[in-house]
């Protein structure tokens, strides 16, 4: 329910947090031309309040914000995005408090620092600020974007992957022709994120295989840390391929699609939730997209000419400078992936069935494609660890 708070209340806090309507009033007047042009700060009707993302994400709050103004039919829409550690306890493992904290200097860095160099669907960012100890929260105020999420048991279809494929030719291209000083060393940490989770993710892989002895066989590869920091930090140096940043989180809950009578279309609106910025494989994005965001059906038709078409799209963004990469480089990369966010899905699909409304009429069907959909990622990494990458399970997995 929507909370409308009276223009006289401005010293009124936003949800939870300790930022008030006056605080997100003041920050928009400085920093957006549009708002001091369009809107008096001082004929403030109204501001309906709603936290949104409920269910969806563990490290922030969101809050939408809508100011309505006297003798102006137009609202005026942003994000109020506050990190918190609450959720921590869902990861089940040794993340200090302060990795929220590392995570939303992340996302500000970004904003900041790196969406500046770029030409793809982000939202607009008014406004940052770090995360003090002790001392002050941090935030990230951006505009709203009117659209939807795909739920995770839906699958993107062949043009929304393709859209999504073209912004992250777009990105990779626009971060080799960089300045490397602007990025490179300044996004390494998230990289051993997964790494830190691997506890819990065995622990869910051993329930959900248990008595599948073929699959059950991986429990001690999936808890060791150093073959997810192999992965994601090593594999494709290894294979002489050149870094890129990537998103870090690329799935469902972060692709904002426009909706048309209350369908979601095939229009991209923005990408968000970028504090799992990372260095990395060109492909660990889109394995993440194709590994969470479809059916095994449809990601094993995709993988037969998306790495092509990927080419093909960088090619065409970096111009004159020669692709440093080859489709064997590429598809090796995409393997590491697969085995990387296979995994990882097990702790992703699994929290996801328990968030589906035990009163949804599908909920059974919803559970079952997330559970099809977990099974068929770690069949296909059984088949790369029994065969071209078997040495990463003798490595990492006795």
């Amino acid at each position: 329910m929507e909370i409308v708070y009276p223009s006289e209340l401005l010293k009124n806090k936003i949800g939870n947090t300790n930022f008030t309507v006056e605080f997100v009033l003041d920050c928009l007047k400085k920093n957006d031309k549009n708002f001091q042009e369009k809107f008096d700060y001082e004929k403030l009707k109204n501001v309906k309040i709603k936290k949104i993302g409920v269910g969806e994400g563990f490290l922030s709050h969101v809050y939408r914000c809508t100011f309505c103004f006297i003798d102006c039919t137009e609202e005026f829409a942003v994000i109020l995005k506050v990190p918190t550690s609450e959720y921590l306890d869902v990861f089940e493992c040794s993340l200090d408090d302060d990795f929220y904290a590392r995570l939303h200097q992340c996302e500000c860095d970004f904003y900041n620092d790196i969406a500046p160099l770029l030409d793809i669907a982000i939202p607009k960012v008014y406004d940052t600020y770090p995360v003090v100890k002790n001392k002050h929260e941090g935030y990230i105020l951006m505009d709203y974007v009117e659209g939807a999420v795909q739920k995770i048991s839906s699958n993107m279809n062949l043009n929304q992957i393709k859209l999504i494929v073209q912004q992250l030719a777009k990105f990779h291209a626009r971060i080799l022709l960089a300045d490397e000083k602007i990025w490179k060393g300044r996004f390494i940490e998230n990289q051993y994120i997964i790494g830190f989770l691997s506890k819990v993710v065995e622990k869910y892989f051993v329930t959900f295989f248990a008595g599948k002895d073929n699959l059950t066989k991986y429990s001690k590869l999936v808890k060791n840390p150093e073959f997810f920091h192999y992965l994601f930090c090593q594999s494709h140096f290894d294979l002489n391929v050149k870094p890129v940043l990537c998103h870090g989180d690329l799935w469902n809950s972060n692709i904002m699609w426009k909706v048309h009578n209350g369908q979601i279309t095939d229009e991209l609106l923005a990408i968000v939730d970028w504090q799992g910025l990372m260095e990395g494989s060109p492909m660990m994005d889109l394995t993440r997209l194709l590994a969470t965001g479809t059916s095994a059906e449809i990601r094993r038709h995709v993988e037969t000419f998306i790495i092509d078409y990927y080419l093909e799209l960088l090619a065409q963004e970096l111009g004159d400078v020669k692709v440093p990469y080859t489709k064997e480089q590429l598809q090796t990369c995409y393997s590491y992936g697969i085995l990387a966010y296979g995994f990882k899905f097990i702790f992703t699909g699994v929290l996801c069935m328990e968030e589906i409304d035990p009163n949804d009429p599908e909920v059974e069907l919803k559970r079952q494609i997330l559970k099809d959909r977990c099974t068929d990622l770690i069949e296909d990494a059984d088949k790369l660890l029994s065969g071209p990458l078997k040495h990463l399970y003798e490595k990492y997995g006795q």
